[in-house]
């Protein structure tokens, strides 16, 4: 995941290898959940001056990956728990 934008328009990085993490198995569930082929055909919506933009990037076991993008406004909510520890995992807090 990439956040970029806001009022300071920093960027902030954040990657997980599920093969790698302790917690693999919430990502899996919070992943498993999702539509994403459904969400990467949603597209960015519009930029909103001082919001946040967020890419995700996930690559699946079996070599499929989806590319995701939205606007802090338009981020669906079944994507924010996601979301929300990938930028914990950001600040070194996960």
């Amino acid at each position: 995941m990439v956040r970029s934008g806001g009022l300071a328009g920093l960027r902030m990085r954040a990657a997980v290898d599920t093969d790698q993490e302790p917690d693999a198995g919430w990502y899996a569930e919070q992943l498993a959940a999702l539509d994403l082929p459904a969400l990467a055909a949603q597209g960015p919506g519009e930029p909103g001056p001082d919001r946040y933009h967020y890419a995700l990037s996930v690559q699946a076991d079996d070599g499929s990956s989806h590319q995701l993008e939205f606007g802090e406004a338009t981020l669906p909510e079944a994507l924010r728990p996601l979301v929300e520890r990938l930028e914990q995992r950001a600040r070194g807090a996960g």
